[in-house]
């Protein structure tokens, strides 16, 4: 049973993303332990890496490091509920409409189809200025968003596997219907491809985060840090760590999410 749950992910290079990921979810966690980095300093503005300031200071004279790591809180935890909400959309759409005993296919890939028509970066907009800006409305726009891709991933998975001759001794084995639908169908034919999409989707919605907040009304506002407001608090002053530290952030873990992502190479057809 051990080997089982562990076959989708055998000979995949997952350490550079669960690292990732695992910093990610550090920094989230530990930010609350640490000093808000919030505190002015006159004294200290816009200065570079130093022993007091590791990572230099902004025009205001509070502290990059600090303010960085507490950024993460701003788009980790919510990209978090994003990618578990598109999995629980998608993937559920994704069987019904693939698996070939099922009566819901044709409704679950209209489903499926209504939701990929609407533009992603339109949609999260549209709830956020429903809802109003927040973590929120960006989680579930970006979740809704994502949900059609990961439903298509699980059907074209499913068709092809359906056909199989292994799903065929299962089913002549005993196993259920049930069993073998999410069992053999999905987590052993599509997890790799889940883990890909999910964390591809971490990256794409911490790029989205900044940018509403770089953007101004529907982001995280001063003084809460984001990589994105700490980029735009910046406009008109010379560039410095204020504005090279979080671009660097977000350059990382966009380019790493997508790097990762790709360790999770679907099973071979």
């Amino acid at each position: 049973m051990r080997g089982l749950w562990r076959a989708p992910f055998r000979g995949s290079r997952v350490t550079p993303a669960l690292a990732l990921v695992g910093l990610l979810l550090i920094g989230a966690c530990l930010s609350p332990l640490l000093p808000s980095g919030s505190v002015v300093d006159p004294a200290a503005t816009s200065q570079w890496p130093s022993p007091g300031h590791p990572l230099g200071t902004d025009h205001l004279g509070r502290d990059v490091a600090l303010r960085a790591v507490h950024a993460t809180r701003s788009f980790v935890g919510p990209g978090l509920f994003a990618v578990a909400l598109a999995l629980c959309l998608g993937v559920p759409l994704g069987a019904a409409a693939g698996w070939d005993r099922s009566v819901l296919r044709r409704p679950a890939r209209t489903v499926s189809d209504a939701l990929a028509s609407v533009p992603g970066v339109v949609l999260v907009l549209l709830l956020a200025s429903t809802w109003g800006a927040g973590p929120v409305a960006w989680a579930v726009g970006a979740g809704i968003a994502a949900a059609p891709g990961i439903a298509e991933l699980v059907r074209e998975r499913l068709e092809r596997l359906v056909v199989r001759s292994h799903v065929d001794a299962a089913r002549a084995h005993g196993f259920s219907e049930r069993h073998v639908l999410w069992i053999h169908g999905v987590w052993l034919g599509a997890a790799r491809g889940l883990a890909r999409r999910s964390i591809e989707l971490l990256g794409v919605f911490a790029a989205l985060e900044c940018t509403l907040s770089y953007l101004g009304s529907l982001g995280v506002a001063e003084p809460t840090p984001s990589w994105g407001n700490m980029i735009a608090f910046e406009w008109g002053h010379p560039v410095g760590p204020a504005t090279l530290v979080p671009a660097s952030l977000l350059w990382l873990t966009a380019s790493l999410t997508a790097r990762a992502g790709r360790a999770f190479a679907e099973v071979p057809g």
